[in-house]
């Protein structure tokens, strides 16, 4: 197999289930994903068709059942433990049951409607996992029952109002009961098994059961009905017998449910409680939403809304009969509650089923606690509970998948806008970008740089900066992994360019090799190309190349390394209409200098229309240099036309020979090798071109191929979902060629299968992604290749992450929108700006600057030199020599300094010469040399740690590892318990090390399961760095100080410890590399930034204007103190700057160095004369960069005018000369020119601006990075300090284990092992004779027991003789002297003289038959088929019930019945009693109580013992065994006792003689003696038939001589068990004797072993362990349970510590009472200033009143009321009115108040009187329908006795119940009479009551049927709707006919 799948990442929103109490499951794709929210492990379930519709579990059976997509769907049924399939079904094919019952037969099969099932929409398991429902999709909208492990089809039905299911369950106590979600109604079905047939019938939502406009979502069952979610947010619990809301809260007084009978006074309707309030909760979800998803367990119910809400009730109020469930508390899934997305899917589980998980349509996936947490509450809200997010993955269409840059993730993208990276080891999410519109593709940058690109839809193209992926398996993401919970991404995308290149959709996106150029190809006909600049992390729009028309881009692929065919960067571009386009980018777009010189941004112009139709390419030109003009292009476009369209393309990495691979639109795999001529890329008209190899591929088109990073294989994938590996001659590697590889078809195939694969940057791992948002990550095996080709991709030597600032974070992060402005659109409007007004500045104003800067400079200079003293000062007197005296100076110097040299150099060679011996020595012999990394602005050093040579050390150290990794598969292997944990308990406590992470390990029974994971977990980790690449994991392999028992483990512990410090200086000096490799890229960026503020601080100059002194102060440079990091420099050589003195320079290198510099200006000059800026300078703008028409003055300034030159000679100012003295044209002139001098002012005064904020940006970014690094040193520092510090410890545990070598000397393993052998031996003979003890003793107790029951028995029988024969009458004492004779003597006296003839012995009996039993059985017959029925008849006894007959099969009568003809026939009050349920319905189990007390499961597993307390009713289980056992089983049938069970056989009444005398001892037998068989084979047992007493009954004379025959057959067994136990009492002292010697022997050997292991642990843990302490921490309490031996310690004097706390107390209270003085020092000035606040604004109010006041207007009342006062009359008559107005008030509310109460009681009387009316018309159904039955019953008898029975037994129930009827009738009589004058009293009146009969009888009220009870039998319902409905009611009234009834 050439790779294997390895994770699955995607949720499409289905239901989310638990398969245990750690695992859930989920729909991903084309497979089920069963993951460990623990340990995030995964298992993936392939489907098998075109996706997967739905699945469901069975938790308690291990079962999963998956529906597939297709036309013919097949549900394939799984174990969930070994995935193993175990049975397939198919919904849409019939059995051969089901044909044959069709009307035409099989012929009719295609015709039927049932056949016609294109998708399955529901599934569910029954609570014994036996049955499976199925509901089918549209057309058929059908329910299929499957008893699937015999597949057999239980029952088939069509859905109501043929809407499709929803949702479906069966009845988790019941299977022939289950529910549907269909059409927003909800229906519960009954499977009820006839002789010959199943019925399969549903009862319906009743009308108006819910309040309008809610219709049913969801349901659920519970303990106590059926749970349903409305639409409108409802919550209701249905009564499945009525289906409407069941009613609790107002009279649950009777302690008892009416009786069964319901006959006589005790049946009166009187007795009946009204019914109370319905539950139902119209708020159960968020205002506004409906109810999506329901979950319950044993106390509380949690509603989900379509607004993301959960709100969780509580049952206790329904089950207390109190009222509907009352609200518990939310669980919110984002702050503040509803998230606002619905959650789809809802379930309860876990290990305590107390969690509840939800699935969201969004992609998201919760858990949450179902119970209560107290917590911020919400407004009139209990509290809430916080979701965890285990999963979030994207949702719809994904338009690709590439790799990270820098390996171990993958980047994926799609149409709900999220850009998201994956790590490729677990899945884990590690960065999500949201994007405001959806993305249609993606790419990923080569290998060396951390940048990836995404297109929209609506044509924005964005660059991103990827982060570094981490380690798997690190941090806080792991942590909060193993806890179950979902990391959020801690990494940042960050989006460095933004811009709408494109009209329309982005079809394909590349990154060149070299990472310098993006391509971007649009649905709008371009081919858009991005220039990448890594040194200022930019991005910059080149230009656009045109498709030819029509065309559109179906894939880009972009060689790694230029071929022969293809030269340069050249991109290849796979057309729609069957091209291959060639872009072939030139040096010039990647040089970073070239701009675009056309307005349009095209780089490739197209020849004039008529070439171009002529011209077979019609695009660009083949070499570049046909462009306008003659000038050469930037792209090279060449055109290929293929033989099929290509719909994704790869190339092989390092590929010289023009390999191109394709997936094509045929469905084949080509491999085309590019023609290397030019001519034969001829363009698109031109014959096609053959593909080299093409072979059939995938059996759909689309999708992706990927090339291996190694080049060595490939992956596609297509639309049909499979995913297949091939090598590059395209051949299927292992057996994926067929896609019946591990992990090909795992996306869904109606959604379009692959979109996009794509390797990692390793080789190692490969990824498919899904248009149904599934993302699929396969391993490559070792089939595909060698692990060598596996690639280590380099990291990005520039981050990119400085090109990302906040301001352009804001254009980066901004809303696509189709109406924004394009790149050429916005181009041209800044075309259009800039043209409408003049720019530039005159030459000669430029040249006046510069003139005067000049002379400023010499000025400055003059004066500095006469400041200088006057030694310095310079006079041109000094410029005289005297050159005789120079020529002296100049000889001597060269002899002393040839001296001092040749002295310097030996000295410098004998210092060399040691430090090569040194360097050798030391520097050469180290791994990692010494460095060290200064700040850029700190004087803070950071050095990283010297590592030697591998050396003996690591040859030791992998010899060491390799025995200790096998020694954990070993303790794996064995189940060997380390010794950390064997020795718990045993005073060892004190020596655990708080660092090993056992300190809270107790000595308990779990010990033991805890050492087997640890050594599990130890082994795992050994065997993970085994398989790995090679690296020792010293953590792993290292042993505890608890396992350092020996000096090998000692030994091998300190290279572990050693290999460990090497590892931890090996990851600081990683990290000090990064840091390193940042600096020197900071330090080249800072130095581009100061180069460019170089060039624009000359650029202002050249236009004379001076930057702000700001901008040139603090300016960070490059100084000299960044040498200090290389430290073979500064160590091991010495630089110049180190020496005090001049460096001598010898005449030679002095020519050198001349020599070098002359070369160099020639090479200045050459340049200059050919410079390419210059030229380019020249050609595009004249050779200035000022506009068109401004000049150029002397020192270069472009913004200069010279004025006209006769202006000049005549010697005027231009701005103050007389225009009078002009003439016109010179006036003309003159205007013209101060018109462009006043155009290019304008424009350097923008110039200077833009060059100000360049400078600006430019030292900005300077102060940035010179910022960031000093703090990413500060980082480092502080890291290397804790590095140090642990080195530093692990350093000090290596001494003290050095040490404690020496001190395990003395080893005692061979004492040791002559006393395990003796212990062995001890051991073999104590457990013979442990184990002969023990089998005597177990004989022993099983002889007593046997001769206890023989005892027991014989005295029963005793008692029993009287009873079983007191109907012998005056033989009784005959039959009794013949019971208790023994001899023959004493049968002889006991029969008197013989009697005169003797009858003969027949057990036949032909004609007197048997006494007919008493009533302890009846007819209820087996189930016909495996699962039980609701409703069973029969003839004889029941099921497994039915005794065995002679012939040794089952019968169903009695032994005897078959003779006699007479078969017991149970009496009407058993029927009546012990009656089944009518065959349309019946009642849900009800759990007993004591099942739920110790469990939050709402439906328990209930115990075999207990099934019969599940049916109160007493109807069969599922299973179809009966509720009781056999009477008989077990023991002797005559000591059963009377057994009163259902179809059971036993005794009572007649007893089991009464029915099978003859055959008592041959099958009930107790023990095995035989019965009487075993008694015929003695004399003095056997009764001949002349004993019988002359006139006793036969039967009665068999009966006893059975009887007799077993009280013999008890004594002997009783005789036989006393010889037996003398026997074995005998043996046993001795035996018990030799047991407890061994045993003492063997204890004695077992303390000498434990005392000697003592002793060796002793010395073992004799070991020093660390104990870090915080910072500052002086005193430490000890560990608990301390060891006595303190020779280590150190004595202190008690005062010391004393007088130290003192000094410490003391300073510590001054110091609070100096805060507590200053708090209140505070307090008082905080005091003071609000209190002169106040009297200000008192002040402030005091004046405003006062102005108030003042201006106030005082008319003629006011001044009346001033001066006598306010009118007291109106005041008073104001109060009065007021009062009698509030008591008016009062009486009206009142009087509303009563008349309220008593609407509500009249509405409650009406309610109730309803109700009665309805209970009573459904129980005359009942009736009806029970006598029709019992009518049809009678009919089919055929014995005319019984017929007469039961016609006299039918008529007696007639009586009765006419009796009933008529008590009915009066009673409804006076109820009506009570109705009428309640109506006669009431406002409004009550609705007219319709008669119980109907409108056909015509006799109104008083003619229907007599009053019905209230409660009348469940088994007796009358039939309506027809004529026997009239004739009862006429009949009941009149007597003029006879009630039709059914039983």
């Amino acid at each position: 197999m050439a790779f294997q799948t390895r994770l699955a990442i995607g949720y499409n929103g289905s239901p989310v289930a638990w398969l245990g109490p750690d695992e859930v499951a989920w729909t991903c794709g084309n497979a089920v994903v069963l993951q460990s929210l623990s340990t995030k492990a995964q298992r993936v379930l392939k489907g098998t068709g075109f996706g997967i519709s739905c699945f469901t579990v069975s938790k308690r059976h291990n079962l999963l059942a998956v529906a597939e997509k297709g036309l013919k769907p097949n549900v394939s049924i799984y174990s969930t433990k070994s995935l193993q399939l175990l049975a397939k079904l198919s919904p849409g094919e019939l059995t051969k049951e089901e044909e044959q019952a069709l009307p035409g037969g099989s012929a009719d099969k295609q015709l039927h409607t049932n056949v016609v099932t294109l998708g399955v929409t529901a599934m569910v398991f029954s609570g014994d996992g036996e049955r499976l429902a199925v509901c089918g999709d549209e057309p058929d909208c059908c329910v299929v029952v499957y008893s699937w492990r015999k597949a057999e089809t239980l029952g088939r039905s069509h859905l109501p109002a043929s809407q499709p299911a929803s949702q479906v369950s069966f009845h988790p106590l019941d299977p022939t009961i289950l529910a549907t979600s269909h059409g927003g109604t909800a229906s519960v079905w009954y499977l009820e098994a006839m002789w010959d047939r199943t019925l399969f019938r549903y009862q319906s939502l009743a009308p108006g059961a819910l309040p309008p406009g809610h219709e049913v979502t969801a349901h659920a069952w519970s303990p106590h009905g059926l749970y349903v979610g409305t639409s409108g947010g409802a919550l209701a619990l249905l009564d499945i017998a009525t289906m409407a809301p069941a009613a609790v809260g107002v009279a649950a007084t009777a302690a008892e449910p009416p009786s069964p009978g319901g006959g006589g006074a005790g049946g009166s309707a009187a007795g009946a409680a009204p019914p109370g309030q319905p539950v139902l909760v119209l708020d159960a979800s968020g205002p506004g939403a409906g109810v999506s998803a329901l979950a319950l367990n044993r106390d509380h119910v949690a509603v989900c809304g379509t607004d993301g809400s959960v709100h969780v009730f509580s049952h206790t109020p329904v089950a207390v009969g109190q009222g509907p469930p009352a609200f518990s508390h939310e669980v919110w899934l984002a702050r503040g509650g509803a998230s606002g997305v619905p959650v789809s899917s809802a379930e309860c589980g876990g290990a305590d089923h107390a969690m509840l998980v939800l699935g969201c349509p969004d992609g998201t996936i919760y858990r949450a606690a179902m119970g209560p947490h107290t917590g911020a509450g919400v407004t009139a809200r209990a509290g809430y509970t916080t979701a965890t997010q285990i999963a979030d993955y994207p949702v719809g269409r994904l338009a690709g998948i590439v790799p990270h840059p820098g390996g171990g993730a993958f980047l994926t993208a799609g149409a709900d806008g999220s850009v998201r990276l994956w790590a490729v080891e677990d899945g884990q999410l590690l960065a999500r970008k949201a994007l405001s519109s959806a993305q249609c593709a993606l790419a990923a940058a080569a290998p060396g740089a951390g940048l990836a690109a995404v297109g929209s839809e609506t044509g924005v193209v964005r660059v991103l900066v990827l982060p570094q992926v981490p380690a798997p398996g690190g941090g806080e993401a792991a942590t909060t992994a193993a806890a179950g919970a979902a990391a959020p991404p801690a990494l940042q995308l960050r989006v460095m360019y933004r811009r709408r290149l494109h009209t329309g959709p982005i079809d394909a996106l590349a990154f060149s090799p070299n990472n310098d150029l993006l391509l971007s190809a649009g649905r709008d006909g371009t081919v858009w190309l991005l220039a990448l600049d890594a040194r200022t992390a930019s991005c910059r729009a080149l230009g656009f190349v045109p498709l030819p028309p029509g065309e559109r881009v179906l894939g880009v692929t972009w060689p790694r390394a230029g071929s022969d065919v293809l030269e340069g960067e050249s991109a290849l571009l796979s057309l729609a209409g069957g091209g291959m386009m060639s872009l072939t980018a030139s040096a010039e777009l990647t040089s970073g200098n070239w701009r675009n010189p056309h307005a349009d941004m095209m780089l490739t112009r197209p020849p004039a229309a008529a070439a171009a139709a002529l011209h077979p390419r019609s695009l660009g030109s083949d070499s570049g240099d046909g462009g306008p003009g003659g000038m050469s292009e930037p792209v090279v476009v060449r055109l290929l036309r293929l033989e099929v369209p290509l719909l994704a393309v790869a190339t092989a990495p390092h590929d010289r020979t023009g390999e191109v691979y394709g997936l094509g639109a045929d469905k084949q795999l080509h491999k085309l090798a590019l023609p290397a001529e030019a001519a034969a890329w001829a363009g698109l008209r031109a014959r096609p071109f053959r593909s080299a190899v093409h072979v059939a591929a995938h059996t759909r088109p689309g999708g992706g191929v990927a090339m291996a990073p190694g080049g060595h294989v490939l992956v596609t994938g297509a639309a049909d979902g499979l995913v297949s590996m091939r090598n590059l001659n395209l051949v299927p590697l292992g057996d994926s060629g067929g896609g019946a590889a591990d992990g090909a078809a795992l996306h869904d195939v109606t959604a379009g299968g692959v979109v996009s694969v794509s390797f990692d940057a390793t080789g190692r791992f490969f990824a498919s992604a899904g248009a149904d948002g599934a993302i699929m990550m396969f391993e490559v095996t070792a089939a595909a290749g060698a692990p060598h080709l596996l690639v280590t991709p380099p990291w990005a030597a520039v981050p990119y992450a400085g090109g990302v600032t906040a301001s352009s974070r804001v254009d980066a992060d901004a809303i696509d929108d189709a109406s924004e402005l394009t790149e050429v659109e916005l181009l041209q409007r800044q075309g259009a700006l800039e043209a409408s007004g003049g720019n530039g500045e005159s030459r000669r104003a430029a040249v006046a600057a510069r003139l005067g800067e000049l002379r400023g400079r010499i000025a400055e200079l003059l004066e500095t030199n006469q400041a200088a003293p006057e030694l310095e000062r310079l006079d041109r007197s000094d410029m005289i020599i005297d050159l005789g005296l120079v020529e002296r100076l100049k000889r001597d110097t060269e002899t002393r300094v040839a001296g001092v040299a040749a002295a310097v150099r030996r000295d410098n060679l004998r210092t060399e010469l040691l430090a090569e011996r040194l360097r050798r020595m030391v520097w050469d012999n180290l791994a990692v040399k010494g460095s060290v990394v200064s700040g850029l602005r700190s004087p803070q050093l950071v050095n990283n740690f010297p590592l030697t040579q591998p050396g003996t050390h690591e040859r030791v150290l992998r010899q060491v590892t390799m025995l200790r990794r096998v020694e954990l598969l070993e303790h794996q292997a064995l189940g060997v318990v380390p010794y950390n944990f064997m020795f718990r308990g045993a005073g060892l406590e004190s020596t655990v090390d708080p660092d090993d992470g056992y300190e809270n390990s107790l000595s308990n029974p779990d010990a033991a399961a805890l050492a087997a994971a640890a050594a599990v977990a130890a082994a795992a980790a050994a065997a993970a760095a085994s398989a790995g690449s090679g690296v020792v994991d010293p953590d792993s392999l290292m042993y505890s100080d608890f396992d350092l028992h020996c000096n090998t483990r000692k030994a091998l512990q300190m290279h572990l410890i050693k290999q460990k410090i090497r590892d931890l200086k090996a990851a600081f000096n990683a990290d000090f590399n990064r840091l390193a490799a940042q600096k020197r890229a900071d330090c080249d960026r800072i130095a581009d930034l100061n180069a460019r503020m170089d060039e624009t601080l000359k650029d202002l100059r050249k236009m004379g204007a001076v930057p702000p002194p700001a901008l040139l102060e603090e300016r960070y440079q490059l100084g000299s103190q960044d040498t200090r990091d290389n430290i073979q420099a500064t160590v091991l050589t010495v630089r110049d700057e180190e020496v005090g003195v001049d460096r001598y320079v010898t005449p030679e290198e002095r020519a050198r160095q001349e020599a070098a510099r002359r070369a160099d200006e020639e090479a200045a000059k050459r340049s200059a004369r050919d410079n390419a800026g210059e030229r380019a300078l020249r050609q595009m703008m004249g050779g200035t960069l000022a506009p068109r028409g401004g000049g150029v003055d002397g020192e270069g300034n472009p913004f200069s005018l010279p004025p006209p030159s006769w202006l000049a000679a005549m010697g005027l100012d231009p701005d103050s000369v007389n225009p009078k003295m002009l003439s016109e044209e010179q006036v003309r002139e003159l205007k013209e020119w101060q018109a462009r001098e006043k155009a290019l002012q304008e424009e350097r005064s923008r110039r200077v601006a833009m060059l100000e904020l360049e400078l600006r940006t430019a030292k900005a970014a300077v102060e940035e990075v010179v910022g960031r690094f000093d703090e990413g040193l500060a980082a480092m520092a502080s890291r290397r300090h804790r590095v140090a510090a642990e080195v530093t410890a692990l350093e000090a545990r290596t001494v003290a284990l050095a040490a404690g070598l020496a001190r395990c000397a003395r080893s005692c393993e061979a004492v040791e092992k002559q006393l395990l052998a003796r212990l062995g031996a001890a051991k073999e003979a104590h457990g013979r004779a442990a184990a002969e003890f023990s089998e005597r003793r177990g004989d022993l107790a099983e002889l007593e027991s046997r001769h206890a029951a023989a005892a027991t028995e014989e005295r029963q029988l005793d008692r029993n003789f009287k009873k079983e024969f007191v109907d012998a009458d005056m033989y009784y004492n005959r039959l009794l002297q013949l019971y208790r004779a023994r001899r023959p003597e004493q049968l002889a006296a006991a029969v008197g003289p013989p009697p005169g003839a003797q009858n003969s012995y027949n057990s036949g009996g032909g004609g007197g038959g048997l006494p007919e039993a008493s009533g302890n059985s009846f007819r209820g017959g087996p189930p016909p088929g495996p699962g039980g029925g609701l409703h069973h008849q029969g003839s004889g006894h029941g099921g497994v019930l039915a005794a065995p007959t002679e012939s040794g099969s089952l019968s169903g009568q009695a032994p005897g019945a078959a003779a006699g003809g007479l078969a017991t026939q149970p009496s009407q009050s058993v029927l009546a009693a012990h009656a089944l349920p009518p065959t349309y319905s019946h009642p849900p189990p009800v759990l007993p109580p004591t099942l739920s007390a110790h469990t939050l499961e709402a439906f328990p597993d209930v115990p075999p013992h207990m099934l019969h307390l599940l049916h109160p009713d007493r109807r069969p289980t599922s299973s179809g065994a009966p509720i009781h056992s056999h009477g008989s089983h077990g023991g002797h049938p005559l000591s059963a006792g009377p057994h009163h069970s259902v179809g059971g056989f036993g005794g009572g009444g007649g007893g089991a003689f009464s029915a099978a005398a003859g055959h008592a001892g041959a099958h009930g037998g107790g023990h095995g003696h035989g019965g009487p068989q075993h008694v015929a084979h003695s004399p003095s047992v056997l009764l001949d038939p002349s004993f019988r007493p002359e006139g006793l009954d036969v039967g009665l004379w068999e009966k006893f001589v059975s009887y007799r025959a077993a009280r013999l057959e008890a004594e002997a067994s009783l005789r036989a068990t006393q010889v037996d136990m003398a026997l074995a009492r005998r043996d046993l002292p001795e035996l018990e004797s030799r047991e407890a010697a061994l045993a003492a022997e063997m204890e004695g050997l077992m303390g000498a072993i434990t005392a000697l292991r003592g002793e060796r642990r002793t010395s073992a843990y004799d070991n020093e362990l660390q104990l870090r302490l915080l910072a500052g921490q002086v005193e430490v309490m000890p560990p608990v349970g301390s060891p006595a031996d303190m020779s280590d310690g150190r004595l202190l004097g008690r005062g010391v510590v004393e007088a130290l706390n003192s000094v410490v107390l003391g300073k510590g209270s001054r110091k609070v009472e100096i805060l507590t003085a200053m708090k209140d020092f505070k307090r008082g000035i905080y005091a003071a200033q609000w209190e002169a606040a106040a009297a200000d604004m008192r002040l402030e109010d005091l004046r405003a009143k006062i102005r108030d006041l003042q201006l106030l207007h005082v008319t003629r009342d006011m001044q009346a009321v001033l001066k006598d006062g306010e009118d007291r009359s109106t005041a008073l008559e104001a109060a009065s009115l007021e009062a009698l107005m509030k008591q008016r008030e009062r009486l009206q509310v009142k009087a509303l108040d009563e008349k309220r109460r008593r609407l509500a009681k009249l509405a409650g009387d009406v309610s109730a009187r309803s109700g009665q009316n309805q209970e009573v018309a459904v129980h005359l159904v009942t009736l009806g329908r029970v006598l029709e039955e019992q009518q049809r019953l009678q009919a089919g008898m055929q014995s005319s006795t019984e017929q007469a029975a039961r016609r006299m037994r039918s008529l007696v129930t007639h009586k009765k119940l006419k009796e009933i009827a008529l008590s009915q009738q009066t009673e409804l009589a006076d109820l009506r009479s009570q109705v009428d004058k309640l109506r006669l009293r009431t406002y409004p009146t009550f609705v007219e009551l319709k008669s119980v009969a109907g409108t056909g009888a015509g006799t109104g009220a008083g003619a229907g049927l007599a009053p019905l009870p209230h409660r009348l039998p469940a088994d007796l319902k009358v039939l309506t709707g027809g004529p026997s409905s009239a004739s009862a009611g006429a009949g009941l009234t009149g007597g003029q006919s006879k009630p039709r009834f059914r039983a």
